[in-house]
């Protein structure tokens, strides 16, 4: 089967979509981390115990990114400073089988270094997407209670368990429907309010 040649200007065409919708992207991310532990734990009188533990974990990322898109071609980068924590308490009584657990989780994430970059892509003129440099850091806030109960006698253990999480400064997309023009714009955002309990 002969395949006729493409003409110039179907070529030209060919070459000009490639151009303006071709993305290369190449990312680096170093992450130094460091990390502090405290534990503690006292029997009472009664014979129950205490016990607690504090995690710091701070992360410092050092991320770069070569981004090329149409007219769009740039280096970023930025140092990035995480913060994790995480804060348990426990309470047992060993005469009852009995152990009450409390714990806390503070996890950060960084938004991405393209969703921080102070542009507009419009190469597809109604599919518009933007940057937003004001991006903060989105932060997950976990709190988990666990009660246990083991009865030895007859093989039989109770676990009531229950879970809140709060998601801070959430990155999601913004969408953005222009119903005059019949363009759509999206762009990341910070949201707050979402919540889980389980």
């Amino acid at each position: 089967m002969h395949t006729p040649p493409l003409s110039n200007d179907v070529e030209n065409a060919v070459a000009a979509v490639d151009t303006y919708n071709s993305l290369r992207s190449t990312s680096d991310d170093y992450i130094h981390h460091i990390g502090l532990a405290l534990n503690g734990n006292r029997t009472l009188e009664s014979g129950n115990n205490i016990s607690g533990n504090l995690q710091i974990s701070p992360s410092l990322h050092q991320r770069s990114l070569d981004y090329e898109r149409s007219y769009i071609d740039t280096v970023a980068k930025k140092d990035i400073l995480l913060w994790n924590g995480h804060v348990q308490l426990t309470y047992e009584r060993p005469q009852k089988n009995e152990m009450l657990n409390l714990s806390y989780n503070y996890t950060q994430n960084a938004p991405g270094l393209v969703d921080l970059m102070p542009f507009r892509d419009d190469v597809n003129p109604l599919l518009v997407s933007k940057g937003n440099t004001a991006l903060r850091n989105s932060a997950n806030h976990d709190v988990q209670l666990i009660f246990n109960r083991m009865d030895w006698t007859n093989g039989k253990q109770l676990r009531v368990m229950a879970l809140y999480t709060y998601m801070q400064d959430h990155i999601t997309r913004a969408v953005l429907f222009d119903k005059n023009t019949g363009v759509t714009t999206v762009s990341p955002m910070n949201i707050d309010g979402n919540q889980r309990i389980a």
